[in-house]
Protein backbone atom coordinates (compact mmCIF):
# COMPACT_ATOMS: atom_id res chain seq x y z
CA UNK A 1 0.00 0.00 0.00
CA UNK A 2 1.36 3.39 -0.65
CA UNK A 3 -0.42 6.94 -0.44
CA UNK A 4 -0.30 10.21 -1.99
CA UNK A 5 -0.09 13.77 -0.51
CA UNK A 6 -3.53 14.42 -1.57
CA UNK A 7 -4.97 11.07 -0.52
CA UNK A 8 -3.20 11.84 3.07
CA UNK A 9 -4.80 15.41 2.74
CA UNK A 10 -8.10 13.64 2.10
CA UNK A 11 -7.69 11.06 5.58
CA UNK A 12 -7.21 13.93 7.26
CA UNK A 13 -10.18 15.77 6.68
CA UNK A 14 -12.04 12.99 7.35
CA UNK A 15 -11.23 10.53 10.31
CA UNK A 16 -9.53 7.69 11.44
CA UNK A 17 -9.69 3.95 9.05
CA UNK A 18 -9.19 0.66 10.34
CA UNK A 19 -5.87 0.70 8.41
CA UNK A 20 -4.68 4.23 9.10
CA UNK A 21 -3.33 5.34 12.79
CA UNK A 22 -2.07 8.85 13.32
CA UNK A 23 0.49 9.56 15.95
CA UNK A 24 2.09 12.86 17.21
CA UNK A 25 6.07 11.79 17.63
CA UNK A 26 7.23 15.41 17.22
CA UNK A 27 10.61 14.35 19.36
CA UNK A 28 10.34 10.65 20.10
CA UNK A 29 8.46 7.31 19.13
CA UNK A 30 5.38 6.79 21.36
CA UNK A 31 5.23 3.34 22.66
CA UNK A 32 1.87 3.51 21.25
CA UNK A 33 3.51 2.95 17.20
CA UNK A 34 4.73 -0.24 18.40
CA UNK A 35 1.20 -1.69 19.94
CA UNK A 36 0.02 0.10 16.16
CA UNK A 37 2.84 -2.58 14.39
CA UNK A 38 1.31 -5.46 16.32
CA UNK A 39 -2.03 -4.67 15.86
CA UNK A 40 -1.31 -3.67 11.77
CA UNK A 41 0.43 -6.89 11.14
CA UNK A 42 -1.81 -9.00 12.94
CA UNK A 43 -4.79 -7.57 10.94
CA UNK A 44 -4.44 -6.36 7.56
CA UNK A 45 -1.89 -4.24 7.36
CA UNK A 46 -1.92 -0.39 7.49
CA UNK A 47 -0.44 2.83 7.96
CA UNK A 48 1.59 4.97 10.70
CA UNK A 49 1.76 8.26 10.07
CA UNK A 50 4.28 10.26 12.43
CA UNK A 51 3.76 14.41 12.95
CA UNK A 52 0.16 14.26 13.32
CA UNK A 53 -1.57 15.70 16.35
CA UNK A 54 -5.41 14.56 17.42
CA UNK A 55 -7.63 16.62 18.82
CA UNK A 56 -10.95 14.93 19.51
CA UNK A 57 -12.47 14.51 15.77
CA UNK A 58 -9.79 16.83 14.11
CA UNK A 59 -6.30 16.37 13.26
CA UNK A 60 -3.36 19.07 12.69
CA UNK A 61 0.39 19.04 11.40
CA UNK A 62 2.18 19.56 14.08
CA UNK A 63 5.31 17.88 12.00
CA UNK A 64 8.18 15.72 13.39
CA UNK A 65 11.35 17.68 14.57
CA UNK A 66 14.43 15.32 14.23
CA UNK A 67 13.03 13.06 11.44
CA UNK A 68 16.20 10.92 10.97
CA UNK A 69 16.60 10.32 14.50
CA UNK A 70 12.94 9.07 15.17
CA UNK A 71 12.80 7.11 12.23
CA UNK A 72 16.16 5.65 13.04
CA UNK A 73 15.22 5.14 16.51
CA UNK A 74 12.02 3.61 15.26
CA UNK A 75 13.00 1.10 12.42
CA UNK A 76 16.07 -0.09 14.78
CA UNK A 77 13.57 -1.34 17.21
CA UNK A 78 11.27 -3.09 14.67
CA UNK A 79 14.73 -5.32 14.48
CA UNK A 80 15.18 -5.98 17.73
CA UNK A 81 13.59 -9.49 19.29
CA UNK A 82 12.98 -7.83 22.44
CA UNK A 83 10.89 -5.13 21.76
CA UNK A 84 9.41 -7.44 18.82
CA UNK A 85 9.14 -11.01 17.91
CA UNK A 86 9.34 -10.61 14.08
CA UNK A 87 11.25 -8.71 11.52
CA UNK A 88 8.21 -6.63 10.07
CA UNK A 89 9.70 -4.99 6.79
CA UNK A 90 8.17 -1.71 6.95
CA UNK A 91 8.51 0.98 4.49
CA UNK A 92 8.28 4.60 4.41
CA UNK A 93 7.22 7.53 2.87
CA UNK A 94 7.97 11.28 3.74
CA UNK A 95 6.04 14.17 2.78
CA UNK A 96 6.34 18.18 3.75
CA UNK A 97 3.46 20.43 4.64
CA UNK A 98 4.40 24.02 5.34
CA UNK A 99 8.07 23.26 6.09
CA UNK A 100 6.43 20.34 8.68
CA UNK A 101 7.82 17.24 7.45
CA UNK A 102 5.06 13.74 8.10
CA UNK A 103 6.37 10.31 8.18
CA UNK A 104 3.97 7.57 6.50
CA UNK A 105 5.09 3.97 7.96
CA UNK A 106 3.65 1.18 5.59
CA UNK A 107 2.96 -1.71 7.81
CA UNK A 108 2.51 -4.99 6.45
CA UNK A 109 0.55 -8.11 7.75
CA UNK A 110 2.68 -10.82 8.68
CA UNK A 111 2.18 -14.13 7.14
CA UNK A 112 -0.09 -16.70 9.23
CA UNK A 113 2.56 -18.23 9.91
CA UNK A 114 4.07 -15.30 11.90
CA UNK A 115 1.64 -14.30 13.71
CA UNK A 116 0.75 -13.48 16.68
CA UNK A 117 3.01 -10.28 16.42
CA UNK A 118 3.98 -9.58 19.81
CA UNK A 119 5.90 -6.56 22.26
CA UNK A 120 8.33 -7.35 24.72
CA UNK A 121 8.71 -10.82 24.58
CA UNK A 122 5.31 -11.18 26.18
CA UNK A 123 2.44 -12.54 23.96
CA UNK A 124 -0.39 -11.52 25.94
CA UNK A 125 1.13 -8.28 24.20
CA UNK A 126 -0.23 -9.34 21.05
CA UNK A 127 -2.73 -6.60 19.69
CA UNK A 128 -5.22 -6.56 16.12
CA UNK A 129 -6.77 -3.49 14.97
CA UNK A 130 -10.85 -3.10 15.16
CA UNK A 131 -12.27 -0.06 13.72
CA UNK A 132 -10.03 3.12 13.99
CA UNK A 133 -8.12 1.24 18.01
CA UNK A 134 -5.27 -1.10 18.80
CA UNK A 135 -6.91 -4.08 21.04
CA UNK A 136 -5.46 -5.82 22.78
CA UNK A 137 -5.89 -9.82 22.17
CA UNK A 138 -8.10 -11.69 24.51
CA UNK A 139 -6.43 -14.76 25.39
CA UNK A 140 -8.74 -16.52 23.19
CA UNK A 141 -7.89 -14.18 19.90
CA UNK A 142 -4.32 -15.77 20.50
CA UNK A 143 -5.25 -18.80 20.75
CA UNK A 144 -6.96 -18.35 17.73
CA UNK A 145 -4.20 -16.66 15.91
CA UNK A 146 -1.50 -19.83 16.69
CA UNK A 147 -3.77 -22.43 15.62
CA UNK A 148 -4.44 -20.52 12.38
CA UNK A 149 -0.41 -20.63 12.06
CA UNK A 150 -0.05 -24.09 12.56
CA UNK A 151 -1.45 -24.58 8.76
CA UNK A 152 -2.26 -22.26 5.92
CA UNK A 153 -5.72 -22.22 4.64
CA UNK A 154 -6.29 -23.82 1.10
CA UNK A 155 -8.17 -20.94 0.22
CA UNK A 156 -5.25 -18.50 0.23
CA UNK A 157 -3.10 -20.45 -1.97
CA UNK A 158 -1.78 -18.69 -5.47
CA UNK A 159 -2.98 -20.16 -8.51
CA UNK A 160 -0.80 -19.87 -11.82
CA UNK A 161 -2.94 -18.33 -13.79
CA UNK A 162 -3.37 -15.06 -15.60
CA UNK A 163 -5.65 -12.97 -13.40
CA UNK A 164 -7.17 -11.01 -16.57
CA UNK A 165 -8.37 -14.40 -17.75
CA UNK A 166 -9.79 -15.36 -14.02
CA UNK A 167 -12.73 -12.24 -13.66
CA UNK A 168 -14.11 -10.11 -16.31
CA UNK A 169 -15.25 -6.38 -15.44
CA UNK A 170 -18.89 -7.39 -14.61
CA UNK A 171 -18.19 -9.92 -11.81
CA UNK A 172 -15.81 -7.54 -10.72
CA UNK A 173 -18.20 -4.88 -10.67
CA UNK A 174 -20.42 -6.62 -8.62
CA UNK A 175 -17.96 -7.17 -6.07
CA UNK A 176 -16.92 -4.07 -5.78
CA UNK A 177 -20.42 -2.53 -5.58
CA UNK A 178 -21.12 -5.28 -2.55
CA UNK A 179 -17.75 -4.43 -0.40
CA UNK A 180 -18.48 -0.26 -0.81
CA UNK A 181 -22.53 -0.64 0.06
CA UNK A 182 -21.17 -1.97 3.21
CA UNK A 183 -21.10 0.60 6.36
CA UNK A 184 -17.76 1.12 8.05
CA UNK A 185 -15.76 -0.15 4.91
CA UNK A 186 -12.83 1.99 3.66
CA UNK A 187 -13.78 3.18 0.43
CA UNK A 188 -11.49 1.91 -2.35
CA UNK A 189 -13.32 3.85 -5.35
CA UNK A 190 -10.54 5.57 -6.78
CA UNK A 191 -8.54 1.93 -7.23
CA UNK A 192 -8.67 0.28 -10.62
CA UNK A 193 -9.72 -3.02 -10.85
CA UNK A 194 -6.64 -4.99 -10.30
CA UNK A 195 -5.04 -2.58 -7.21
CA UNK A 196 -8.58 -3.20 -5.83
CA UNK A 197 -8.52 -7.25 -5.85
CA UNK A 198 -4.75 -6.98 -4.13
CA UNK A 199 -6.11 -4.66 -1.58
CA UNK A 200 -8.56 -7.34 -0.70
CA UNK A 201 -5.89 -10.04 -0.56
CA UNK A 202 -7.89 -11.90 -3.98
CA UNK A 203 -4.56 -11.31 -6.18
CA UNK A 204 -1.03 -11.46 -4.63
CA UNK A 205 2.36 -10.60 -5.76
CA UNK A 206 4.93 -13.50 -7.22
CA UNK A 207 8.08 -13.65 -8.87
CA UNK A 208 5.67 -14.13 -12.04
CA UNK A 209 3.77 -10.76 -11.41
CA UNK A 210 0.23 -10.33 -9.56
CA UNK A 211 -1.52 -14.48 -9.60
CA UNK A 212 -5.40 -14.86 -8.49
CA UNK A 213 -5.71 -17.11 -4.95
CA UNK A 214 -8.11 -19.73 -4.85
CA UNK A 215 -10.12 -17.97 -3.00
CA UNK A 216 -10.62 -15.47 -5.70
CA UNK A 217 -11.39 -18.16 -8.04
CA UNK A 218 -13.89 -19.90 -5.78
CA UNK A 219 -15.58 -16.82 -5.26
CA UNK A 220 -16.11 -15.27 -9.37
CA UNK A 221 -17.11 -19.39 -9.63
CA UNK A 222 -19.96 -18.86 -6.78
CA UNK A 223 -21.48 -16.37 -8.28
CA UNK A 224 -21.64 -17.30 -11.99
CA UNK A 225 -23.74 -20.20 -10.47
CA UNK A 226 -27.60 -20.39 -10.99
CA UNK A 227 -28.40 -19.59 -7.12
CA UNK A 228 -28.74 -22.42 -5.00
CA UNK A 229 -26.02 -24.31 -6.89
CA UNK A 230 -23.20 -23.50 -5.13
CA UNK A 231 -24.89 -24.46 -1.18
CA UNK A 232 -25.66 -27.79 -3.13
CA UNK A 233 -22.05 -28.37 -4.25
CA UNK A 234 -20.53 -28.29 -0.79
CA UNK A 235 -22.87 -30.94 0.58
Amino acid sequence: MTISQEKLISLLSAHEWKDIEFKEAKKSVPKSAYESVSALANTQGGCLVFGVKKDGANFEIIGVDDVDKVQNDFLSSLRQKDKINHIIDVREQLFTFDGKTVMVIHVPEVSRAKKPVFLNGDIRRSFLRKGACDVRCSSEEVQRLISDASEDRYDSLILDHDIHECYNEKDILWYRRQYESKPGNRSYADLDDTAFLFEQGLIKDTEKGRKPTIASILYIWAKRLPAGTASKARH
